[in-house]
């Protein structure tokens, strides 16, 4: 008997240690112990809040003040609609408080306390009133106001959530309803009581953090001023603005870019492409990619030009694991003629003095580099205009006439969730890129060099299939392979990408040649010349150690990071937790 007695008495020890040690970490967090919320409703739909909320603030805590977080833009079907907050009062304890007024997106923000100053451990009672207006939502049968008297993004819980809905005087509730719990919720955990023109409700439990109240009063026509005329013009266009003025910008946009297409936009007459056997007549390898690719890609031109003037005897290219050295040669050693971009790219790089260029893995040659960019200048300014219309200026005006409809739009009327109205933005911004390709246009110059560039690549690139067609049928009007015509074209080949069907046919043409081909131009740590892989490896790994030395010649890129921050009738509250104005939440600071 004497065990059981102790077994029970231990157990009632454990069990009020237990309720204990909750009740003290209970009072240790951050909550309200109390909320009561006044909402007075006026006869022209606006509202006047009191919010009184008695903040537990625990020990060893510091905190200055509170804040204030409401929404101020509210879903009302597809349309949302922007709102406005006047704080009219602010106090703790009884005392006035200073705010501290902040903006966030989509919301308004009012922060109470002094940044000097902490709070006192315990309660403290803050009183917060406010104004705003148009809250009203208008029915058949009847008026509505809805309101979120607890938001669902307090940092903290409330115990005790109690407060009322006071409707003009005279007027009584026809309907009423409510929801608690986190957003979206249908639960209801308020009780509500109406008594003449007051609606009060008071929760049944605590409300956690991220959990909320709405509440809904319908009340019947005539208690609330009736929209006028113009008020009713107003919700239209509040209502149907936005998704009209879209209507109007996209067209708009795409007439605007159909006309200047028509104008400017379109190509002219292009030649007809056929197999040409010989280079264009005073275009070099860079330019022929410039005005074929209507831009300088990558490095491609650059290399076949360095290419070029080493196949012309002005340097030579040594490749080692860790460097490329390129040497200007002697005057004895040269071979031809320079070309406008050989000759730009060769006074830069080597000027009158440099006996040499070592481009080393990883280390930056401001010269070279320097020499690059005004190399890529030369060809974007030498092969532009005359030979391709950008038509910028119906371009930009496109995207201004986007820009300054989607501004009109978005700051005249309330934004609509609805899927046409944001087709239709998807659809303006869309005709801006679509147009971008579409506007720029060759001119008739630069048509009939794209046409003959077009064919000579179509030789490179097939020039074994139009030997062998040419063979069958009789005939010897494809110019025979030689090691001299080989390197002359090898430069156009690797600016239009097409050197490995030229390498090939160079190989199948003259497999001899290739075998025992080993220019003067060209050294590898490989072994020298091309080494054992044929003069296909020997191209391939020529521009790629050309490539890298090009590449690692840039200065080196540094970053840094940052960043911090109608028809229906009663709704009920949108019919769920959240679903009215007011809410927010809030925090400590």
């Amino acid at each position: 008997m004497k065990t059981l007695a102790l077994r029970a008495l231990l157990f009632a020890t454990l069990l009020w240690f237990c309720v204990g040690f909750a009740q003290a970490q209970d009072s240790v967090s951050e909550h309200f112990e109390r909320a009561d919320i006044t909402v007075r409703v006026a006869k022209d739909g606006s509202v006047t809040v009191r919010e009184e909320l008695d903040y537990y603030k625990p020990r060893g805590l510091q905190k200055r003040g509170i804040f204030r977080e409401l929404n101020n833009k509210v879903r009302e079907g597809a349309i949302t609609h922007k709102k406005t907050f006047r704080l009219t009062l602010a106090t703790r304890n009884g005392r006035s408080e200073s705010v501290t007024y902040m903006s966030n997106p989509g919301t308004t923000v009012w922060r109470f306390g002094d940044a000097d100053v902490f709070l006192e451990d315990g309660l403290q009672r803050y009183v917060i009133e406010y104004t705003s207006k148009d809250w009203l939502f208008y029915y058949d049968d009847l008026d509505e106001i809805r309101w979120n008297v607890w938001g669902e993004y307090w940092d903290f819980p409330v115990k005790d959530l109690t407060g009322r809905i006071i409707l003009p005087e005279g007027s009584t509730a026809k309907e009423t309803a409510s929801y608690s719990g986190r957003f979206g919720s249908k639960d209801t955990d308020l009780k509500l009581t109406t008594e003449g023109n007051v609606v009060s409700f008071a929760s049944n439990r605590t409300l956690s953090s991220g959990e909320g109240a709405t509440v809904a009063v319908g009340v019947e026509k005539g208690v609330f001023d009736p929209l006028s005329a113009a008020e009713m013009r107003a919700r239209w266009w509040r209502a149907n603005g936005a998704l009209l003025g879209m209507g109007l910008v996209t067209p708009a946009v795409l007439l605007f870019y159909l006309l200047g297409w028509k104008k400017v936009g379109r190509d002219p007459v292009k030649p007809p492409v056929f197999a040409r056997y010989e280079a264009p007549k005073d275009y070099s390898a860079a330019a022929a990619h410039r005005i074929l690719k209507r831009g300088v890609h990558g490095d491609t031109p650059l290399i076949a030009t360095l290419l070029s003037l080493a196949i012309k005897g002005r340097i030579r290219i040594d490749v080692t694991k860790k460097e490329t050295v390129l040497t200007p040669l002697p005057l004895g050693d040269h071979k031809g003629t320079l070309n406008t971009e050989e000759d730009i790219l060769f006074g830069k790089i080597f000027g009158s003095r440099v006996s040499e260029v070592i481009l080393k893995k990883r280390t930056p040659n401001s010269r070279f580099h320097t020499a690059t960019l005004a190399f890529r200048s030369h060809l974007n300014s030498a092969y532009s205009t005359d030979y391709h219309k950008v038509n910028f200026k119906y371009i930009f005006g496109g995207i201004a006439l986007t820009g300054l409809g989607l501004f009109a739009v978005f700051n005249s009327f309330h934004t609509p969730s609805t899927e046409v109205f944001w087709l239709l933005v998807a659809g303006v911004i869309l005709l801006n890129f679509v147009f971008m390709f579409l506007m720029p246009a060759p001119t008739k110059k630069g048509a009939q060099i794209t046409s003959e560039i077009e064919g000579f690549k179509l030789y490179l690139e097939t020039a074994e299939k139009l030997r062998l067609n040419a063979a069958k049928v009789g005939t010897d009007d494809v110019p025979p392979m030689t090691v001299e015509r080989y390197e002359a074209f090898l430069p156009y080949a690797v600016a239009l990408d097409v050197e490995k069907p030229w390498t090939k046919h160079f190989e199948k043409t003259l497999p001899i040649a290739a075998k025992d081909y080993q220019p003067s131009y060209y050294n590898s740590y490989r072994g020298g010349g091309f080494g054992n892989g044929g003069v296909g490896s020997m191209q391939k790994d020529m521009v790629k150690a050309l490539s890298s030395g090009v590449a690692s010649a840039r200065p080196v890129q540094t970053s840094s990071g940052g960043g911090s921050s109608s028809g229906r009738s009663f709704s009920g509250g949108g019919g769920f937790s959240g679903g009215g104005g007011g809410g927010g939440g809030g925090g400590s600071w």
